[in-house]
């Protein structure tokens, strides 16, 4: 059978004034389905002064609409799983009037194994309202900003992913298209190895050429995370991850013990080096060592 899902939602923040703009309002409508036709829709308003009582928005004074439609089929294949196809929007917009930005995703076509392997091919069309001029790169020669105005660019997007099962999994992207007033290529890629169910060790590697009519410039990021269990109870997970535009590098570690149900500790490192000068010379710039533990009562 089919099954439509809906809800609606209203939510004032202040209900001592109900003609001010503190108020957020919201519809969705879903028409979920595992295989076939699927999507869904969904709009909200957030007025002006709306503030929530819990957590926080992004945005305020805006019209955020969203929809999706997808097909999903599953093929009869000892190979294949299944092909997917779909396309997502959103438009978010100003309740005086006036675009902020809007995205369209046309996922061409994604091709899943039945081992959980993938390729996916995907285009996006972006459509932005820069209201307020941004530094996007800067250096100890050169700032490269994107001015306001009114700007619409697309992206072509191929990626291809191995299952996490295996003990080496990853996956790989390449995008490219325009950006702004100008042009940008990116490469990603991760790479996983579970050891064991002791050991994990992962890799990431992000590289961005872009090219505006205000200069070039090639952002690199990598990162590297290791994943020590010593025990379903304590666990020793760190980050150490670098990029080339603040020249910093940034480490975090993190030990946790949970010694039973309701009870767990942390001790948590954060340190940042920095290279100030651009000669490969790092410095500490920040360090920080953090002792958590909570116990939940029960009664």
């Amino acid at each position: 059978g089919r099954v439509v899902e809906g809800d609606a939602w209203i939510q004032q923040s202040d209900t001592t004034g109900l003609d001010s703009d503190d108020s957020a309002y919201g519809l969705r409508l879903n028409f979920p389905n595992r295989e076939g036709l699927r999507g869904g829709l969904a709009i909200k308003d957030i007025e002006r002064n709306f503030k929530p009582a819990l957590g926080y928005i992004n945005r305020a004074n805006v019209r955020d609409f969203a929809a999706d439609v997808s097909y999903t089929h599953f093929l009869d294949s000892d190979r294949f799983l299944s092909t997917f196809s779909g396309l997502d929007a959103q438009r978010i917009s100003s309740l005086d009037g006036g675009l902020q930005s809007q995205i369209v995703m046309a996922r061409l076509l994604r091709l899943e194994t039945r081992t959980r392997d993938n390729i996916e091919l995907r285009y996006t069309a972006s459509k932005e309202n820069v209201s307020q001029a941004f530094n996007l790169y800067e250096d100890e020669s050169r700032a490269i900003s994107i001015p306001v105005g009114k700007y619409s660019f697309g992206e072509t997007v191929l990626s291809v992913g191995a299952a996490s099962f295996r003990p080496l999994s990853g996956s790989f992207s390449y995008r490219e298209g325009d950006f702004y007033d100008g042009d940008k290529r990116t490469v990603r890629g991760d790479l996983t190895w579970r050891q064991s169910a002791n050991f994990v060790l992962g890799m990431r590697y992000d590289w961005n050429d872009i090219e505006l009519p205000q200069g070039r410039f090639i952002s690199r990021l990598l990162g590297i995370t290791t994943e020590v269990n010593f025990s379903s109870r304590l666990s020793w997970i760190s980050l150490i991850q670098y990029d080339n535009g603040s020249e910093v590098l940034g480490i975090n570690s993190r030990l946790h013990w949970v010694p039973r149900a309701g009870q767990e500790g942390f001790i948590i490192l954060n340190h940042n080096l920095q290279d100030f000068d651009k000669d490969n010379s790092f410095q500490s710039a920040l360090s920080d060592l953090s002792v958590k533990f909570s116990y939940t009562f029960r009664f």
